[in-house]
């Protein structure tokens, strides 16, 4: 037995901050929470923990604003663990915030990816629908108007 916690494995380690994140999570302490799955990834960046703390800690981020960085662990996580379960949900997070952030072309590209890689997933329906409203937007971008915008307005 360890004397010392810093004579843990570092998946073990890894198992005690994703708890600890998780904790964070369920009191709304989403910094912390953040902080903590960061720490998970620190320790055992390739471990078994690290495609959950990945995806959880890049929702966070998007939650606070932080785009760059969430889409970053989000493209990440679906590249260095495609087999991974939350593979999909990562690259789908990622076109739902691009497209969120009214980043339309960039989202209408990851919903295009998720489609093509995994047309039968759950969220599939809503990757369709998420890209047509993508590509819509930039139609309306390109020609410089609004959805709303003269074409569609009566002046009579």
């Amino acid at each position: 037995a360890a004397k010392d916690v810093k004579e843990l494995p570092p998946a073990a380690l890894a198992a005690a901050w994703l708890n600890l994140a998780w904790s964070h999570v369920r009191v709304k302490e989403g910094v912390k929470a953040e902080a903590a799955f960061g720490e998970v990834l620190k320790l055992d960046p390739n471990g078994p923990l690290s495609a959950e703390a990945r995806y959880q800690r890049g929702r966070l981020l998007a939650e606070a604003a932080r785009l760059p960085e969430a889409l970053a662990l989000w493209k990440e996580l679906h590249e260095k663990q495609p087999g991974d379960a939350l593979a999909p949900k990562a690259l789908a997070a990622s076109a739902d915030a691009q497209a969120k952030a009214e980043n339309f072309a960039e989202a209408a590209r990851a919903y295009e990816q998720f489609l093509a890689k995994y047309p039968q997933a759950e969220g599939a329906r809503e990757a369709c629908c998420g890209l047509a409203e993508c590509r819509l937007q930039t139609f309306f971008e390109r020609d410089n108007i609004g959805i709303f915008g003269a074409p569609y307005m009566r002046t009579d």
